[in-house]
């Protein structure tokens, strides 16, 4: 059986012991700074950035080279608009694709309907039905749900105008 915690986090411990350690004293020396620096750089890359945020701050305290200081201010504000702007593309591109989804779900819909009425049968309904379901199928569940209700309506609908 293996450790809850990784080599990696117990590295990440001692940087934060070591760090506090350090700074606690109020010391400005290379080695305190590099780790500060190489711990936020870490905590960027893994996109934790209140730990960035957090080791910035000790960056600040043990490097007393605005330089430094300023590459990490703009390391980390970077990291966050580019994850920010892959969040809302990622966003954009999801919402669009649910609409294809939905527009799919209408024309199944709407192909039904347009059958001649002898060919508008429970088994067809059903069939439609099934289509238009799996357009749900893969999307968030926000926006499945909305598939999931459009077809539950139309579905109601064509059974109703069946049953006359």
């Amino acid at each position: 059986m293996t450790s809850a915690c990784s080599h990696n986090d117990r590295t990440w411990v001692g940087r934060v012991a070591l760090a506090a350690a350090l700074l606690g004293a109020g010391c400005e020396d290379k080695a305190a700074c590099d780790n500060a620096v190489a711990t936020t750089r870490k905590a960027i890359e893994v996109k934790d950035f209140n730990a960035a945020r957090q080791w910035r701050d000790f960056t600040w305290k043990a490097c007393g080279d605005d330089a430094i200081r300023a590459t990490i201010d703009k390391e980390l504000t970077d990291a966050i608009n580019a994850d920010r702007a892959l969040a809302a593309e990622t966003k954009k591109r999801t919402e669009q694709e649910a609409q294809k989804r939905i527009n799919a779900a209408q024309k199944h819909w709407h192909d039904f309907a347009a059958l001649p009425a002898a060919q508008r049968t429970q088994a067809a309904l059903d069939q439609t039905l099934e289509r238009a379901r799996a357009e749900a199928s893969g999307l968030p569940p926000e926006l499945a749900e909305q598939i999931v209700r459009y077809n539950q309506q139309q579905y109601e609908s064509a059974r109703a105008k069946l049953a006359k």
